[in-house]
């Protein structure tokens, strides 16, 4: 009979180095984390071991648990074992939202000895009644892609989970009849690392076989507590920045877990490419060349993937689609592949790509994890990939072997990209990368695995529960935090809970609650965005997008600037109109922009100092880790602060918000990693703005209370209340709704979130301390223009090189123009009552009915694609007949502006206008007064 090894022998010629130190770990009963770039073998040191015992122990149900973070992996990882499960008899299946009833019939019936899944259904599955008794002797779970799940909510729902899991194993063992001895027993074998109801009679001959070297990987834990530990876990993961973070994050906070990583950085070759910079300058800066230099970038990437298999990585979907379009365009075969897009778009688009029919693939992060696409010859990203883990593991997706260099050309948009780009490149030469914050404490998720728990036990103390979930790394939180959910869950109805005994039990509603909400990404609302001048749909916009946006704001869609006017949050509308100037964009944390880290932003800082005389700032200053400076003109104040994205994000929300409560008007305000942009309603002096940043109160009492105030702040308390199961998926959080849950234990959560999501406060507090205590000096500058590294940063925060130009006033008065004279409207004559409908390009300045040339006729409505739009009341109708035989065609453009209507019709003619552009601007102010106004009409 086929042995695993004989297998391996087969497939292998040699196993790889990190193969060789982590598999004799794993044999050996260990908590293990692989830690490998893309290509090294990881899937197979947790595999083959299983294998092993699998045909060792010939085990009934489920075995082990293989977890990955998406369906598609799941997918990959089916193809990838068939051929070793086939030949060795092991059962094998996948579960996750899309297996059939069928399918999951025959799990229940046959489970398999290997089941693949996700976080979410494996949530799903531990409170199966039935199901679930075949999770009774699972011993091993593997979770894949540990980096991508350690740093968010599904990660944090994952680890206490994995607890739950180890309750359901214990319960089962005191059930056969196992002494509590045995329990007693394994925890011991914790601290020495092997427990033996995992790894048997595993010996050392046997390891040997696996040609076992000295693997000098860490060790966590030593003081570690009698804990559970009825399984094996295996996690692997790309390269990390805190291996220990996420071995806790794997093992749970008191058990034993070894690090087996390889010892030395992987080789890449990496080229940074600037096209038609050298040429033209700064590029997108210098408008005049903007298209020229777009166009450059296009011809070198269209050279770049001739006759190869290419990855494109795009930092956002929206470049990531222009990118597609502007390809395609220069005759590349290409398929677009991002999140945004449905899963049959994504999957077409894999398979297409891998099979050779399409061989340039544009994309987001959603290609960034070990999907399985075949080879790829060369990896492109288009503008710096801003993160040294992001650089490593996108280039790593070429070269799909450990015996291959991965090779990869950063095409970059400007100079201070390029700058961004290798300091990026040289952190990833050096074997840098970013550390990993496990999410930690998430109030929400612990409602949601509370419930599950119940489901699972029926009724339980809450201490119990405590205690079972504090062994997660990711928990986090006091008794009496635990507490508070459970009264809030109780208050609901969600459980039943007894406040004074601490004692809580699952109703009639808690299996509803617990399985709507197995993802922790709740579903968001859809805002449809209106250009308000001529009533007609631009795109759809997010539920988060229009959180971070207000009247006066401006965007980036469909290559265009756009203003909003008005968020109507009854119509999930958001009316805007083309921008008619330089205007600061929504800042990033409101988009998915990619944050650049401290680390990054001062190696760009060193290298303007150095390299570019452009970037100067005041008197020969360039900010670097000692310097600020401060430069103010009548509209604008620049801050140039190189500490990062999100540290930058958090000092700009506390210094907007002080100066809102300081200067009359509103403060408009971005930032990037480099800089804080403030746009003022009068001239503030650089020297305030610099006492402002020396006097600021302690960065997290000030953005606290900046971001409770905030749409965001109630964007994300939406949707940690709909974790809770307080509202509803499409309920949403008003500033006097957001008031009354202040000290809910639901406004804790989202506090501490938003505030994990969108600022470094640690950063930003050091450097505010730094200024404080002189160690950081802050420079001083009044000017009437911004020096070139200050223009240089509203422009960029302005938009993309991709973008049009901006619509000018006179181009937003000829679009109106242009509409009204294109629309189809209804009129009623008032001597024999028949109705008639005309375009209004075709009327001349007298207006008659066509059936007895009556000259009193009134405008009745628009009809607008099929549909006929009525003025408000029949009474108006005398009101715009006089209108019209007053004051001829104008009469007619003014009653067909959306909003003016008969009222403000008449008041716009009645201003004198000397020419008809003079007319349609008095129009286009008056729709304006009408969007903005109409909000407080009500009642």
């Amino acid at each position: 009979m086929v042995s695993v090894l004989g297998l391996v022998k087969m497939r292998f010629s040699s196993l790889t180095h990190i193969q060789k130190k982590a598999i004799p770990l794993v044999l050996e009963g260990k908590n293990v984390l692989v830690v490998a770039p893309t290509g090294f073998g990881k899937t197979e040191c947790a595999l083959l071991p299983i294998f092993e015992r699998i045909e060792e122990k010939k085990p009934k149900g489920v075995f082990a648990i293989y977890i990955t973070p998406l369906k598609a992996l799941n997918r990959d990882m089916l193809e990838r074992i068939s051929w070793w499960c086939e030949k060795l008899g092991i059962s094998y299946s996948v579960r996750h939202g899309d297996t059939g009833a069928h399918e999951r019939a025959m799990q229940l019936k046959s489970p398999p000895q290997i089941l693949i899944t996700t976080p979410e259904t494996f949530g799903a599955l531990l409170c199966a009644p039935k199901f679930s008794l075949h999770l009774r002797n699972v011993r091993f779970v593997v979770v894949d892609e540990v980096h991508e799940l350690m740093e968010n909510k599904r990660g944090a729902q994952l680890s206490i989970a994995l607890e739950r899991l180890e309750e359901i194993i214990e319960r089962a063992k005191k059930e056969t009849g196992i002494v509590e001895g045995n329990i007693a027993k394994s925890a011991a074998n914790v601290d020495a690392g092997v427990d033996e109801s995992v790894s048997g009679h595993a010996s050392a001959h046997k390891n040997e076989r696996w040609a076992r070297v000295d693997e000098g990987a860490g060790a966590l834990h030593k003081n570690a507590v009698a804990v559970p530990s009825n399984f094996q876990r295996i996690g692997l993961s790309a390269t990390l920045g805190d291996e220990q973070e996420a071995a806790k994050f794997l093992a749970g906070e008191a058990r034993k877990c070894e690090i087996s990583k390889l010892d030395v950085a992987r080789e890449m070759e990496i080229e940074v490419d600037a096209p038609g910079i050298e040429e033209w300058g700064m590029g997108k800066y210098q408008k005049k060349n903007a298209d020229e230099t777009v166009r450059e970038r296009v011809r070198e990437l269209a050279r770049l993937v001739h006759g190869k298999k290419v990855l494109v990585f795009a930092n956002s979907r929206a470049i990531a689609e222009v990118l597609g379009a502007r390809l395609l365009a220069a005759g590349v075969i290409v398929l677009v592949h991002h999140g945004s897009l449905s899963k049959e778009a994504r999957t077409f688009a894999e398979d297409e790509f891998k099979a050779g029919r399409v061989s340039v693939l544009v994309c987001t992060s959603s290609l960034e994890l070990g999907i399985d696409i075949g080879d790829i010859g060369l990896v492109v990203q288009y503008c710096s990939p801003r993160q040294a883990s992001r650089l490593v593991q996108r280039i790593g997706r070429s070269g799909h072997s450990h015996l291959k260099t991965p090779k990869g050309v950063v095409l970059c948009t400007d100079e201070e990209d390029r700058m961004e780009a290798l300091a990026v490149a040289r952190l990833a030469h050096e074997g840098f990368v970013e550390k990993e914050e496990c999410e930690r404490g998430a109030l929400d998720v612990v409602a949601q695995q509370l419930a599950g728990f119940l489901l699972q036990e029926k009724r339980m103390d809450l201490w119990r529960v405590h205690a079972v979930f504090s062994r997660a790394y990711a928990y986090a939180i006091s008794m009496g935090t635990l507490h508070e959910i459970a009264v809030q869950l109780g208050a609901q109805k969600t459980i039943a809970y007894d406040a004074i005994a601490k004692a809580a039990a699952a109703t009639g509603r808690t299996r509803e609650y617990y399985f709507s909400r197995l993802s922790t990404i709740p579903p968001s609302r859809k805002y449809t965005a209106r250009n308000a001048i001529i009533n007609s749909r631009v795109c759809t916009l997010d539920e988060k997008f229009v959180a971070g946006i207000g009247e006066g704001d401006s965007f980036i869609v469909q290559g265009k600037s756009w203003r909003v006017l008005s968020v109507e949050e009854e119509k999930s509308e958001v009316l805007i109109e083309a921008a008619s100037g330089h205007e600061l964009a929504v800042p990033s944390w409101e988009g998915e922009e990619i944050p650049v880290g401290e680390k990054v932003a001062r190696l760009v800082a060193r290298q303007k100092k150095h390299k570019d005389a452009r970037f100067v700032a005041v008197q020969g200053i360039v900010p670097d880790e000692k310097n600020i400076v401060v430069e103010a003109t009548e509209e604008f104040a620049v801050i140039h602060s190189a500490i990062g994205t999100r540290a930058n994000a958090a000092i700009c929300k506390c210094i907007a918000y002080v100066l809102m409560h300081k200067v009359r008007g509103g403060v408009k305000a971005s930032y990037d990693a480099y800089r804080i942009m403030l746009q003022l309603p009068h001239p503030v002096p650089a020297a305030h703005i610099s006492a402002l940043l020396l006097s600021m109160p302690p960065i997290p009492n000030i953005l606290r209370v900046a971001l409770a105030q905030s749409a965001l702040f109630r964007y994300k308390l939406a949707q940690v209340c709909r974790l809770f199961g307080h509202i509803g998926e499409q309920g949403r959080i008003t500033k006097a709704r957001a008031a009354v849950l202040e000290g809910n234990v639901m406004f804790a959560e989202a506090m501490r979130s938003a505030l994990r999501s969108y600022a470094d406060v640690k950063v930003a507090q050091e450097t505010l301390a730094g200024i404080s205590d002189g160690s950081i000096k802050v420079h001083s500058m009044d000017a009437q223009k911004l020096s070139f590294a200050g223009a240089f940063g509203i422009e960029t925060a302005y938009g993309s090189d991709f973008d049009a130009p901006i619509t000018s006033a006179q181009q937003a008065m000829e679009e109106l123009k242009d509409a009204v004279k294109k629309k189809t409207v209804e009129f009623l004559c008032f001597n024999c009552k028949y109705p008639f409908a005309r375009v209004v390009e075709g009327l001349g300045e007298k207006i008659s009915c066509p059936k007895c040339a009556g000259t009193f006729v009134a405008l009745t409505g628009e009809i607008f694609r099929g549909k006929k739009i009525r003025v408000r009341v029949e009474a108006d109708f005398e009101v715009s007949a006089s209108l019209i035989s007053a004051y001829g065609l104008r009469a007619i453009y003014a009653l067909s502006v959306y909003g003016v209507g008969v009222t403000g019709a008449a008041s716009v003619l009645r201003k004198p206008a000397r020419s008809e552009s003079e007319f349609f601007a008095n129009l286009l102010s008056a729709q304006r007064n009408f969007i903005k106004n109409r909000k407080y009409w009500k009642g």
